[in-house]
């Protein structure tokens, strides 16, 4: 009986080419993808899994992710108050900020940011085999100019005060 319940396991190992076989997480496709990140910061795009996607994706199954559910978490995401660091162990801490245009575009900014990652994790999951299609995050777009700063010119004053500032004599 152990012998054939072994004979078994490895050929659902062999259909499934090595792959964990039931359902393959976000969860499962960020660890993946951070075991062989070859991105410049390692430390902040760790850190924005475990503090935000890990916590919010992480028990969605990726065959069974649907563009709505990405969008609707995003604008959560999005509508939600930036958080400030806090201790471990603490609860989380939020800022309090102005219901202003700036403050809107910055936390699409942010948001766009976690997006990227979420979607560099799926891509991988993709491209390894490991989840059967790609389009239902392919559809999901970033929010539209929230990386573009705010321009703002001086004002006289100011370049005055600043021509001053820098004057040698």
């Amino acid at each position: 009986q152990a012998q054939d319940a072994a004979r078994k396991w490895f050929a659902s190992l062999d259909r499934c080419e090595g792959r964990k076989a039931g359902k393959y997480t976000v969860s499962d496709a960020l660890d993946d993808y951070l075991a062989g990140f070859q991105g410049k910061d390692l430390a902040n795009t760790r850190r924005r899994i475990e503090a935000i996607l890990r916590p919010q994706m992480g028990e969605h199954d990726v065959s069974k992710l649907t563009t709505k559910a990405i969008n609707d978490w995003l604008l959560s995401l999005a509508n939600s108050p930036a958080r400030i660091r806090t201790a471990k162990g603490a609860n989380q801490q939020y800022r309090e900020t102005a219901d202003t245009d700036e403050a809107r575009r910055r936390r699409k900014s942010s948001t766009n940011r976690v997006l990227t990652i979420l979607k560099a994790a799926l891509n991988a999951a993709y491209r390894e085999g490991k989840v059967p299609a790609d389009d239902a995050w392919r559809r999901v777009k970033p929010f539209a100019k929230a990386d573009a700063p705010k321009l703002r010119y001086l004002c006289d004053d100011e370049s005055r005060r600043l021509v001053n500032s820098c004057d040698p004599s």
